[in-house]
């Protein structure tokens, strides 16, 4: 066992782990893996937005920086232009320093993106998203359309407030769907649509209040009736207030037992959320990857990378690196190295780039240290010889040091998956952001003066600004918001988006697995008593939850 030079607890490293490392010639890991995913989260900001500047033409732009953060960000259109070269901003390594030390300095002077954005329209509010289309506040996912609120929405329509979605549609406050249409309130389904207050369920249509139902419709409460008596049961139910709705939804589905893990077509692997991959271990969101060690999100065709999250199509030996695109090989220690990039050490926002070590906002370069051009010979004996340094600094295999972040730990996904208090983030090395754009007691209406009945909230509405009723922020209602709940007879929501956020993603489990017994003990599941099938699961122990094996869970879902 190894003790973790971070949390200094006991972590072990598998065979499998080692024969990756060989592989990717790194040596053994410092930290534990839970640690190793904190620091790389803690550089990633998607949602925390600002109004700034461009650095190079001085207009106005939305950056996920802080004005003051001490950083050079242009505006895409700046980024993207010939108006500045990487190479212009290169520096000598310096022998007599730490790499680290070096790295922050020059990533301080090298232009970046205000946003990761490419192939939108009309979507300005969004950050880590590609070819999207009218949408808003709407965060780490690809060609979403109209969509408002959303996170991780693949390939979506007209969705709001739905958070890991895939090929979804007129969706609202839904979590780890895929291929739903018109659904609210659903959670870790598929298949569904016309459908309200779901959790795992599959291939069902206007079901309401339901759990662990399959090929189901005009159910209500996991019984089956008559569409005159569905209709009937549903109306009532939703009588009640929307607050009361949702409680007793949670109440309703405690009852009912949690599969081990949400994997499915999926050989030798173990983790959370894992489709159509094999021989992944310890994987969150994982679909069609191959042999693959501690990854969170990782896209399809990922092969033989470990210690990664966000990691594109097709790609291949990526190592503590973060949000690495597609087709990129032999990645070791990025941040954002996208489009064919191969054979890189240590760098951030690099593009179609080869043989790099310790660089920032390369594009289409090979063979540079610091952003200073070698030639193929001078790259590989300075890389050789900082690589001595770094091994005698003690720097060498350590991930990004989370003091260089350019992010407050409150700013980045690290509090969705890892949440700290200030204190504990500080005396953890990381940094916290005490100016974040939020507003309180600019209120113009009070709740009380707004309707119930969505029906009679005309669009008024939109020029007034609200107070969250959980922790008084300021937001607004925008008209396309507006009209997707007129639509489906929805009351606004009274909380503040990111509250709504945070409050989604208590559905989704932490990154953390843990050893367990199946809990059955039902007769007929070819077992006497309790069921002796252990598994790994994102299921603490100490919740309440009764978890069952894939085996017994299937066996009481067809009952």
């Amino acid at each position: 066992m190894n003790l973790c030079a971070q949390c200094k607890n006991q972590f072990e490293i598998t065979d499998a782990n080692r024969e990756l490392l060989e592989r990717l010639n790194v040596p053994p890991p410092a930290v534990c893996a839970p640690c190793s995913m904190k620091r790389k989260f803690a550089f990633r900001n998607e949602r925390t937005l600002y109004q700034d500047t461009c650095d190079l033409c001085s207009k106005q732009m939305i950056s996920m920086y802080h004005p003051k953060a001490g950083y050079t960000v242009y505006c895409l259109e700046c980024i993207n232009s010939d108006a500045w070269d990487p190479l212009s901003y290169g520096q000598s390594f310096d022998f007599s320093r730490g790499f680290f030390e070096q790295f922050q300095q020059l990533i301080k002077r090298v232009p970046r993106a205000a946003r990761m954005v490419a192939n939108n329209e009309n979507s300005d509010y969004i950050n880590y998203s590609y070819h999207t289309k009218n949408s808003y506040l709407s965060f780490a996912g690809n060609m979403m359309e109209d969509c408002l609120y959303c996170n991780l929405a693949q390939e979506s329509r007209s969705c709001v407030d739905t958070d890991y979605a895939h090929g979804s549609e007129l969706c609202y406050e839904c979590v780890g769907i895929q291929q739903c249409y018109a659904c609210q309130y659903v959670v870790d389904s598929q298949n569904c649509h016309s459908s309200q207050f779901l959790k795992d369920c599959s291939d069902c249509s206007d079901c309401f209040l339901c759990c662990n139902m399959k090929h189901k419709s005009h159910c209500f409460m996991n019984t089956q009736y008559s569409k005159e008596e569905y209709e009937q049961k549903t109306k009532a139910f939703r009588q009640r207030p929307l607050d009361e709705q949702k409680s007793f939804f949670e109440q309703y589905v405690r009852g009912f037992p949690r599969r081990c893990n949400y994997n499915y077509n999926s050989e030798g692997c173990i983790g959370e959320y894992i489709t159509k991959s094999k021989n992944c271990i310890d994987c969150y969101q994982m679909y069609e990857g191959e042999n693959c060690r501690d990854v969170h999100t990782g896209f399809p065709g990922l092969r033989d990378s470990l210690r990664s999250c966000y990691v594109g199509e097709q790609a291949e030996l990526v190592y503590e690196s973060l949000a690495s695109g597609a087709d990129c090989q032999r990645l070791r220690w990025c941040i954002v190295a996208v489009s064919k990039s191969s054979d890189i050490d240590y760098s951030e926002f690099c593009f179609s780039s080869t043989n790099l070590f310790g660089c920032s906002g390369m594009k289409g370069k090979q063979y540079c240290i610091f952003n200073t051009q070698y030639s193929k010979d001078e790259y590989a004996v300075l890389r050789k010889k900082i690589i001595e340094h770094m091994k005698k600094t003690g720097e060498w295999g350590f991930s990004f040091d989370p003091r260089i972040s350019p992010f407050g730990y409150n700013e980045t996904v690290a509090m969705d998956f890892y949440p700290l208090s200030k204190d504990a983030a500080l005396a953890q090395g990381y940094h916290w952001q005490d100016d974040i754009p939020v507003t309180t007691g600019k209120e113009t209406i009070s709740w009380s003066d707004i309707p119930n009945d969505i029906e009679a909230v005309d669009e008024s509405i939109c020029k007034e600004i609200l107070a969250c009723t959980a922790t008084g922020k300021n937001y607004k209602i925008v008209k396309q918001e507006l009209a997707f709940y007129k639509k489906f007879n929805i009351p606004l929501p009274c909380l503040h988006p990111e509250e709504r956020h945070r409050q989604r993603m208590k559905y989704r489990n932490a990154f953390e697995f843990y050893h367990r017994q199946c809990m059955c003990n039902l007769s007929g599941h070819e077992h006497a008593d309790r069921c002796p099938t252990e598994f790994e699961t994102t299921y603490d122990p100490n919740r309440s939850e009764t978890v069952f094996c894939e085996d017994c869970y299937q066996k009481e879902i067809a009952q």
